[in-house]
């Protein structure tokens, strides 16, 4: 009965308030900006243990954020706290990484329903809060990073999976009992402060057995601390801070906080893992046609750039989608009719936009809307440059005098009717795009390439365009030109030779 008793109040244990000042005479926040330090308590219940710690330490009440299940405690903790949700903190609070001075963690001491997974609470909100999504700053170059403060059984800390994490994201880790009058659930304080990067496996297992060894011995008990032992960083800083439910909102809403933010797209994690993936993207060779563009953009190529779209500014993604066609047939044969049906799944592409001014939701789906969307000339040469930002041709038509020079030069036997006699304007730029990628650095590849590779149809002059391209090398290193003659007599060289056409 007792069980179900504390399952039904949410297994709330609040710390004694005795216990919060003492914990709190651990930590010191500088004088810097110490009006910007935040802390954040997933658990927060009635807010007065948080109230207690955050009051010591100097951390303001417009600054601290909590979250609490029980509507009547998270009401009451409204009187401490001033950003506090209703959520249930594993699901739907959503919050900003890296963006907090000070975590205080009380999680419930119980296990998750078997609905949920099951497995240990605690774990679940130190994982949550402390490894998957990163809400404590990091420690930076000769400073402290975040400070944690952990409240959980001794028996649970010293689980090896609890262990494990501890030892993988924090950095001076204490651990003390509470005061026996007040220590009902064997609990112990886990104190410390967040690593500038996560602990490498060795690093690990070495601290997991020095917790394991303290966990085992006579805990030292917590007391009041003379001095501190943890000084909290300066915060960054000050920026936009999300701490939300996000189980609650509207259609509208998200749409204001995207065009507001950009939503995923302005966060670090996005930046990242974009810039990564535009590093290992090969840039084109030429600039982009307009179907070539489409495809680039249901790429993801200017997620979250702002474009015009009928002169309103947009916020512009692009994706595919996979469509499904079906189709009946019937043929005919000397002695029977036969039936197929016929199924093809391709991929269409999507463009979405949100207008910046009233967060209308736009989108043009398959070629024949998208062809209707880039009919506007101000759209179409909007897109066009927010492509050509995000994926920069290695060659834009821009012919080095030199190469034009040397190919103005070159005079074939034969013409093609209506065209001078000499190379023709696609095999000279071919030639010049070909010479620009194998002597400039390519991002992508983090070097300067060491070949190119030339695909076109039969007769088009691949033959002679290699041979150009290799020839303008070699002088290219040599620091010297060849007289044209010398270029012409190598061309003629080549048995039945004719000019022909490049196909673009």
């Amino acid at each position: 009965m007792a069980r179900l008793a504390a399952q039904a109040n949410f297994n709330y244990v609040p710390l004694h308030n005795d216990a919060a000042r003492m914990i709190a005479s651990h930590f010191a926040l500088s004088r810097e900006n110490a009006e910007q330090a935040r802390a954040f308590d997933p658990c927060v219940g009635d807010g007065g243990a948080f109230a207690q710690i955050c009051d010591h330490i100097g951390i303001e009440r417009q600054n601290r954020y909590g979250c609490e299940i029980h509507n009547a405690r998270a009401e009451e903790a409204l009187n401490h706290v001033a950003h506090v949700v209703r959520a249930d903190a594993l699901k739907h609070v959503r919050y900003s990484e890296n963006a907090w001075t000070l975590g205080y963690i009380n999680p419930p001491f119980d296990n998750d329903a078997r609905s949920e997974g099951g497995g240990r609470l605690e774990y679940k909100f130190l994982d949550q809060f402390l490894s998957k999504n990163e809400a404590l700053q990091r420690a930076k170059s000769g400073k402290m990073g975040g400070g944690v403060i952990i409240i959980a059984p001794q028996d649970i800390i010293a689980r090896g999976d609890v262990l494990t994490l501890l030892a993988k994201v924090l950095d001076n880790i204490m651990i003390v009992r509470l005061p026996e009058p007040i220590r009902h659930f064997r609990e112990v304080v886990v104190m410390g402060t967040m690593k500038a990067r996560w602990a490498f496996m060795m690093e690990v297992t070495k601290q997991v057995t020095t917790l394991s060894e303290l966990l085992a011995g006579d805990l030292q008990e917590l007391a009041f601390q003379e001095e501190p032992l943890y000084q909290l960083p300066v915060p960054e800083t000050r920026r936009r801070v999300t701490w939300k439910n996000s189980a609650k909102g509207t259609t509208e809403a998200a749409q204001v906080e995207i065009i507001q933010t950009g939503g995923i797209y302005g966060g670090n994690q996005y930046k990242a893992a974009s810039a990564q993936m535009r590093r290992k993207r090969l840039n084109p060779r030429f600039p982009l046609h307009p179907g070539q563009r489409v495809f680039r953009i249901a790429g993801g190529e200017i997620n979250g750039k702002r474009v015009r779209i009928a002169g309103r500014d947009h916020i512009i993604k692009g994706a595919t989608i996979a469509v499904t066609d079906e189709w009946d047939e019937s043929r005919y044969t000397d002695s029977s009719m036969i039936e197929e049906h016929s199924r093809v799944t391709r991929q269409e592409p999507v463009i979405t936009a949100i207008d910046c001014e009233n967060g209308t939701v736009r989108q043009w789906r398959g070629g024949a809307e998208i062809g209707k969307l880039l009919a506007d000339r101000e759209t179409s040469a909007a897109i066009s440059e927010a492509v050509t930002e995000a994926a920069p041709p290695s060659y834009a038509m821009d012919m080095e005098p030199w190469i034009a020079d040397l190919l103005a030069g070159v005079k074939p036997k034969n013409s093609l009717p209506g065209y001078d006699q000499g190379i023709l304007p696609m095999q000279q730029h071919v030639i010049a795009a070909a010479v620009r990628a194998v002597t400039a650095f390519d991002p992508a590849w983090g070097s300067i390439p060491r070949a190119v590779t030339v695909a076109a149809d039969m007769g088009c002059g691949k033959t002679m365009m290699g041979m150009l391209t290799a020839h303008a090398l070699v002088l290219r290193l040599q620091g010297k030109h060849k007289p044209a003659q010398q270029i012409s007599a190598l061309i003629q060289a080549v048995q039945g030779f004719p000019a022909q056409p490049a196909v673009a």
